[in-house]
């Protein structure tokens, strides 16, 4: 069972002993600096989100 496998099933993991775990890790760590340049009106913030969580669920407040 690879590491991701053990983290995806809720088992212990070691996240550094996985390659492909480093390497997703390394693209959410430049998606989050990209997101972070950005201006809370540019338009990209969403598609920025979407790529980090998998999803965007925009949440309305009143």
């Amino acid at each position: 069972m690879t590491e991701k496998e053990k983290m995806e099933a809720g088992l212990w993991y070691d996240a550094n002993n996985d390659q492909e775990l480093i390497d997703q890790r390394l693209v959410c760590q430049d998606l989050c600096f990209e997101l972070n340049q950005l201006k809370p009106s540019d338009k990209k913030r969403n598609e920025i989100i979407e790529k980090i969580l998998g999803y965007f669920q925009r949440i309305l407040f009143c």
